[in-house]
């Protein structure tokens, strides 16, 4: 189902935001700059809206806490989307595919949908109150807002009739600003008939899938601090989603399958067609040197787990997050957002800070954005778990996920079986006797006394027992640590919280007699693997010498273009348009400023009528037939001659450009407009000459 939002007079969902100190409230957009309406926002007001149906007594106290929940103890029966333009999704692959970045310039697009109003607060007296002209960003009337709505048949009846009694959101409510007709429109969803069917023959199997955002999500650390989100999914939050599709009953057979943390991908489009590139955890033994930074995109650094002891430069971390296996870098783009909670009494109006309302922010992983990961599972399991992501696609995953976060787009990118380990075959593969160990997630170990340990030796013992060869020694290690936690839904309880081994965690381990390291493969090492902790990976000694490289930072999408410019909807014709309206602009201020010649007593006069019929005449001629009726001549003469320009301009645009972006009566608007503005601005009078004029 859809949540429908028509524009019926101009509306500011305000951002918090201030834009170059030239718009005091600007309204909320996405990075390509096209405005949006936040989910909570539209969720607040709608239970406003279903609290005055229970006041009014149309709607029992239980059916409004069935839709919308209890706080602390029971979740909303709904999930809803933000609120994006119609289209949206074409208009933004249309905007992405034009290399001209000017042309779509966020404050460009913004720009199309939106507009700047100014606004004075007054004194008893009727007076503009000093100090008060503030300026607001509005999007336009007339523009219709879609988001996804998914709930059940009941709720989706109660929903109909509190989404009628929504007329008023964002600010200004009481000032024209806000109204909207809010409807819940049904769609029929939509079934892939065309997923590809496979057999499951193997014992056991991985399953690579990949998650693109399609709005932000939050998945809050364990560290306490509810404003930051961790920077990848965490194996748990893919498990509990499989158990939501398959249902509660499946959760025990899933108890030992291992589903990893899904991190930052690369999607990159060769002759090969689409890869999806995992990119991992850094090895925290990689270093550079103080101040170092990329030349053309490459930088070498020094893996410190193999130097010689000849580096004498001060070396630092890298401060990079995640790396493919090309030495690509990555990082995860967030954002904060702003929210707040109105108070129960509606008398108020809006939030204050004070009582029960209250101003939060969330720092949440910006959206479209692409995380890959895998699950290990047996034949059965992985049949099961295959059929339910390649028919539930659309998902919705992390904190706040019933409304404006999490929602998610599912892919399931490879299924390949997975050979078990084979004590006979480990006696005739080749063995190494040096290799590196890295964590790929935290890893949670006890030590012997059942206490929970982030020391080298502990992981050195799980290893130990992984490889049944107790001849490991550590050689080297760089660490890290990171604080886990977590919480169980069943229980209703949180995990404990203590302090463990971090991903980018390496040790350089000898066996006199030898490890075969496909043991080691898609191996996890610790407790709670089933939700991505302690996945490893072995390696061979490497050099000292690794180079970085930086990718595209902003979409991390390499070779995707619209060949042949075939755009699928209009906003690549209005960014032209509006382009092509800037330059009829500044043509026209530029021939105003050669007029510097004609100051004189009446120009003043004469400019403020032709404003005047630049306002009711709709063409050039019909402007100019009323400036030869002027009676004074002088006046008439000074009219005509300031008015050539203006004809001269757009018989030569017309020419030139026939009515491709626009015609006759849109250039004479524009123009006109634009050139006597200027003329009024540098023929103005001065102070002095004010004073002489009225005596």
């Amino acid at each position: 189902m859809k949540l429908r939002i028509e524009l019926l007079s101009d509306l500011c969902s305000g951002s918090g935001d201030v834009y170059n100190s030239s718009v005091d409230t600007d309204v909320v957009h996405d990075d390509y700059g096209f405005p949006y309406i936040p989910a909570k926002r539209l969720k607040g007001c709608l239970r406003e809206a279903c609290l005055e149906l229970v006041e009014f007594g149309a709607v029992s106290r239980e059916e409004y806490e069935s839709l919308f929940g209890r706080g602390g103890s029971q979740s909303s029966r709904f999930t809803l989307g933000n609120a994006y333009l119609e289209e949206y999704e074409a208009m933004i692959d249309d905007v992405r595919s034009v290399k001209d970045s000017v042309l779509t310039h966020p404050q460009r697009v913004l720009g199309l949908y939106t507009y700047v109003r100014t606004q004075t607060a007054m004194t008893p007296e009727g007076a503009a109150k000093e100090n008060s002209l503030r300026t607001i960003r509005v999007v336009k009337k007339g523009l219709v807002f879609e988001a996804d709505l998914q709930t059940g048949e009941k709720e989706a009846k109660l929903l109909l009739d509190v989404a009628g009694m929504v007329k008023h959101i964002g600010m200004g409510r009481t000032r024209g600003l806000g109204l909207i007709q809010m409807q819940v429109i049904s769609e029929e969803e939509k079934q892939d008939t065309n997923r590809e069917r496979r057999e499951f023959t193997a014992d056991r199997y991985r399953i690579d899938y990949s998650v693109r955002l399609l709005e932000p999500a939050v998945f809050k650390s364990a560290e306490g601090n509810q404003a930051r989100t961790l920077k990848y999914i965490e194996g748990s939050r893919i498990l509990g989603m499989l158990v939501g599709i398959l249902g509660q009953s499946a959760y025990g057979e899933l108890m030992d399958i291992i589903v990893s943390n899904a991190y930052i991908a690369r999607e990159v489009f060769g002759k090969s067609g689409r890869e999806v590139r995992r990119c991992i955890p850094v090895a925290a033994s990689l270093q550079k040197k103080k101040d170092q930074s990329y030349v053309k995109d490459q930088m070498p650094v020094m893996d410190m787990l193999f130097a010689d002891g000849t580096v004498k430069e001060q070396m630092t971390p890298v401060g990079v997050l995640f790396v493919d296996e090309d030495g690509y870098v990555a990082d995860v783009e967030t954002e904060i957002n702003y929210h707040h909670r109105r108070p129960a009494d509606k008398a108020v109006g809006r939030a204050d800070g004070r009582g029960d309302s209250a101003f939060y922010q969330l720092e949440g992983i910006r959206r479209g954005q692409m995380f890959s990961g895998y699950i290990l599972a047996d034949r059965e399991q992985a049949e099961k778990i295959y059929d339910a992501l390649t028919e539930k696609r659309n998902i919705r995953i992390g904190q706040g996920r019933t409304a404006e976060y999490g929602a998610a787009y599912l892919t399931v990118e490879d299924v390949k079986p997975v050979e078990r380990t084979d004590t006979a075959k480990d006696q005739t593969e080749e063995r190494i006797h040096d290799f590196v160990l890295k964590l790929n997630a935290p890893a949670i170990l006890y030590n012997e006394y059942g206490v929970p340990s982030a020391e080298p030796a502990v992981l050195r013992e799980y290893l130990a027992e992984a490889l049944g060869n107790s001849d490991l020694r550590l050689q080297k290690s760089f660490l890290r640590f990171e604080t886990v936690g977590g919480f169980n839904v069943t229980w209703n309880r949180r995990k404990p919280i203590f302090t463990a081994l971090g991903s980018g965690t390496v040790c350089f381990f000898h066996s006199d007699k030898g490890v075969a390291a496909s043991r080691l493969g898609n191996c996890f090492l610790g407790e709670r693997i089933s939700e991505g902790y302690g996945e490893v990976a072995v390696e061979r000694p490497g050099d000292q010498h690794v180079v970085l490289r930086r990718a595209d930072k902003t979409s991390m999408i390499e070779g995707l273009e619209n060949e042949g410019n075939h755009y699928r909807t209009g906003i690549v014709r209005g960014l032209w348009r509006e382009q092509e309206k800037l330059r009829i602009e500044a043509d026209a201020r530029e021939d105003a400023r050669t007029k510097e010649n004609l100051r004189n007593r009446e120009i003043d006069a004469v400019i403020g009528k032709m404003i005047l019929l630049g306002k009711t005449e709709e063409t050039p001629g019909g402007m100019k037939s009323e400036l030869e009726g002027i009676e004074k001549t002088a006046k008439r003469e000074l009219a005509l001659r300031l008015f050539k320009p203006i004809e001269d301009y757009i018989r030569t645009y017309i020419e030139e450009n026939g009515e491709e972006w626009w015609n006759e009566k849109a250039v004479f608007r524009i123009y006109n407009r634009a050139y006597l503005n200027q003329l009024k601005y540098q023929f103005r009078p001065g102070r002095e000459e004010r004073r002489k004029q009225h005596g």
